[in-house]
């Protein structure tokens, strides 16, 4: 009995061989079918060169050699790239158009609060209901002596304030000391149509610039500003604002200039003092200060 057994293991040993090669080279040629393995590779966190860091599980088959065997299974792809060329909107000090097409967002409720005749439109703009002028509320701070008046051109084209039916009003321009002046209340020497003489045809400093124009002094304005525990009373509106020092300036600047002299080349910007409601020009040659600038235009 042990002897038969022996026999047919070893039939069945040279059975089982008999699809084997002899050279040890793993080559299927005894028929035997494929083998799937089902191979999960996860997430990969490296750059597998593939422009995709994520890979999922594909059932590869292979032969029993381990050669990948085509089975219609999809291969990673590379996201596409997006070649759109977008226009560069930044604001350029060396010239150049501006894009101010962006959109905007009216208020949905305001006060819409009124003092001495100035509105506040709560969409960034100020409108004198007196002149019929829009100003904006936010200005910009300059020097008030400058070589050329291209920054206060540009404030004025790049502005970005009111906004109708979604867009951002335009015709900003820049004000003229006959406009600032429209602004003043409680002086009535600098107000619009008062004693000073200085006006857009009346510019030379030694001959407009008449004691007329030194204000009214401090602390006569019709405009209450409360900062902290301390209350003043201005004689511009406080609720414009610089961009740079918020309620805390002085001069509100224009873009009308007086004559240049042979001591100064510069541009010399007419202003008016908040506090004491003075009409006033750096001298030639001075060293500049800042003022504050509001862009203005027609109301709607």
């Amino acid at each position: 009995m042990n002897k038969l057994a022996a026999v047919t293991m070893a039939l069945l040993s040279l059975s089982l061989c008999a699809g084997c090669s002899g050279n040890g080279s793993g080559n299927d040629e005894g028929g035997f079918p494929d083998i799937v393995i089902t191979v999960d590779y996860g997430h990969i966190d490296e750059d597998n060169g593939n422009g995709n860091d994520t890979a999922t599980g594909d059932d590869i088959a292979v032969d029993d050699e381990g050669n990948p065997i085509d089975n219609g299974n999809p291969t990673d792809t590379v996201e596409p790239v997006d070649t759109t060329v977008h226009p560069d909107t930044a604001t350029n000090d060396d010239g150049g158009e501006d894009d101010v097409s962006e959109t905007c967002v009216e208020p949905t409720s305001c006060a819409y609060e009124t003092v001495e005749g100035i509105r506040d439109n709560c969409d960034g703009t100020m409108t004198d209901t007196t002149s019929g002028l829009m100003w904006q509320k936010v200005g910009g701070d300059h020097q008030l002596s400058m070589s050329t008046d291209n920054l206060l051109k540009r404030q004025c084209n790049t502005a970005k304030s009111g906004c109708n039916d979604g867009a951002y009003l335009t015709g900003w321009r820049v004000p003229t000391i006959d406009e600032v002046r429209t602004l003043v209340r409680g002086c009535a020497a600098i107000e619009d149509g008062g004693a000073c003489p200085v006006s857009t045809s009346c510019y030379v400093q030694d001959d407009c610039l008449t004691s007329s124009c030194d204000g009214c002094g401090t602390g006569n304005g019709s405009f209450v500003f409360v900062d902290g525990e301390d209350t003043y009373y201005r004689y511009l509106d406080p609720r414009f604002i610089s961009q740079a020092n918020g309620a805390t300036y002085s001069a509100v600047m224009s873009g009308s200039n007086t004559n240049k002299t042979s001591l100064d080349s510069n541009l010399r910007f007419f202003y008016i003092l908040n506090y004491n409601g003075k009409l006033g020009v750096l001298q030639p040659a001075q060293p500049s200060s800042e003022g504050v600038m509001f862009c203005v235009r027609a109301a709607d």
